[in-house]
């Protein structure tokens, strides 16, 4: 487990240490020449002024007097920021989908691999047969379906509150360093272009309120200050949701009141009125990621939800609810999904980690029946709710762990025509036991995966849907058709990963 941040407050000055050698050494001449007159002349002052957030720290020390080491400092913060957010971003997008089309090609590559030495353990070569077909890999791989946005896409912005490259503890924005190294600095998102100017605008107007608090911050759990992180969401009609996260240690509740009730106040009638929020709520927690149930969210000013629209049909989004953050490229997604299960009139889909219930209900209207399954009960009551609000009467949604509600669900499901299984797990993968359910029913002929981390643990579920039958995996193998990438999350490595598998 990583150590409080509190204990790496004190590693800030070693890191300004390492940006002012840094500097110092990116304006100092390679070789020392005879100054003239006019040389030795100081320099005109620039026109153009330093962002806010940056002139603290880089003009008013001593080590910074000079504008040029200013201007030194403000790129390489900017570029450090860069790299840790949005790494592909000195690449053109057709050369970042390039190069995320041969990661995916690893990808298959690998399975590939471990799939042939799998069969070549009981003298089968059906996977190497294959690879003649498909240059060497188990299936085909077709090109990567670009994003239809490439900046300011995300929907869901997550900010930080830490010890910024002034020393201001209050400073709200995306951490860059290492903890290991124990150099952890937060610094504003300005410089990442994923991140629209509306939810920077919010994280600007936070920091101004906390500057204001009389309250400190929290930067771990230990602390004993109270005001935490951001996130702020949206949608493609411009409205905007915070959700502020606050501890509340030693204070009372009536002190906690007065807490909300400024932060109200800030942005209903203070400097963050100017953000348009439509919705802001407050959490108070003592620990990360919490959810509605650990921890109830407080509506302090506007609507309780966002509505977002794909493919014509609204869906409800909460605070906690989990929503692809690139909502154009989700629709190609989505597109992809459908296309790889072929869907009809009898066909009845088991949505396998369904979230808001968006993956099947775009589908609804295609197919007999869908039946979505998902452990988050807030998750769960926005499916339903969805359901509603589209009159979609062929949706059905069931709380609680996969691998606890399949063994029960799935009889009531088979012999009911046409049985396909979408799956749209969290990176860690499908539970084994759910894999190896759907592995031994002999209903499930077709399963549409979709993975945002293919390279990690979810590669076992692969294998495992595949190899030879044994004692525990006894069905049927399955075998890998078709792989399509679709990037959502342009200026980064990543990509989703769709593959369809039959039997």
């Amino acid at each position: 487990m990583a150590a409080p941040i509190s204990k790496h407050l004190a590693r800030v000055p070693s890191f300004l240490s390492v940006l002012r050698r840094h500097c110092s050494a990116q304006i100092q001449p390679k070789k020392q020449r005879k100054k003239t007159k006019s040389q030795t002349a100081p320099p005109a002052s620039s026109s153009e002024p330093l962002p806010e957030e940056f002139t603290p720290t880089f003009t008013n020390t001593e080590e910074t007097t000079h504008h040029a080491d200013s201007n030194c400092a403000k790129a390489y913060l900017n570029n450090k920021l860069r790299e840790a957010v949005t790494p592909l971003w000195k690449l053109p997008y057709e050369k970042q989908l390039q190069l995320k089309q041969l990661k995916n090609s690893n990808v298959l590559l690998k399975l590939t691999n471990a799939l042939i030495e799998q069969e070549a353990a009981v003298g089968l070569t059906e996977i190497l047969d294959r690879t003649k077909k498909f240059g060497g890999v188990c299936c085909h791989l077709e090109r990567i379906k670009p994003s239809p946005l490439t900046e300011g896409y995300r929907n869901k912005s997550e900010f930080s509150v830490g010890v910024g490259a002034d020393g201001n503890r209050k400073t709200v924005g995306l951490f860059i360093g290492e903890w290991k190294k124990k150099n952890i600095v937060c610094l504003p998102s300005g410089p990442a272009r994923n991140i629209s100017q509306a939810h920077k605008n919010v994280e600007k107007a936070y920091q101004t309120f906390l500057l204001q608090s009389p309250l400190d911050v929290s930067l771990s759990f230990k602390d004993s200050g109270n005001w935490r992180g951001m996130t702020v969401r949206s949608n493609q009609e411009g409205d905007l949701m915070a959700i502020i996260s606050f501890s509340q240690n030693d204070l009372t509740e009536t002190e906690t009141e007065d807490a909300m009730l400024s932060l109200q106040d800030f942005f209903a009638y203070g400097e963050g009125k100017d953000c348009g929020l439509t919705s802001l709520y407050f959490q108070s927690s003592f620990r990360t990621r919490a959810t509605n149930e650990d921890a109830p969210f407080h509506l302090l000013l506007g609507k309780p939800h966002l509505h977002e629209t794909l493919f014509d049909l609204q869906f409800r989004i909460s605070p906690d609810a989990f929503f692809q953050v690139n909502t154009p490229a989700t629709e190609v997604l989505y597109s992809t999904v459908m296309d790889l299960c072929r869907l009809g009139r009898d066909t009845t889909v088991l949505d396998l980690c369904c979230g808001t219930g968006t993956i099947g209900l775009v589908m609804a209207d295609r197919v007999r029946e869908v039946v979505g399954i998902e452990v988050i009960q807030q998750a769960v009551e926005d499916a339903r709710v969805n359901a509603e609000l589209n009159a979609i009467s062929n949706a059905t949604f069931v709380c609680g762990p996969v691998e606890e509600v399949l063994p029960d669900l799935l009889p009531t499901l088979e012999g009911a025509g046409d049985l396909v299984v979408v799956a749209n797990p969290a990176r860690a993968g499908l539970h084994p036991r759910v894999v190896r359910i759907i592995r031994n029913s002999h209903s499930i002929k077709r399963l549409v995966y979709v993975c945002c981390k293919p390279e990690g643990s979810a590669a076992k579920n692969f294998t495992d849907l595949c190899c030879p039958p044994t004692t525990r995996l006894h069905g049927k193998p399955f075998t890998p058709i078709k792989a399509v990438p679709v990037d959502l999350f342009p200026d980064t490595y990543h990509c989703e990963l769709v593959l369809l598998f039959e039997r």
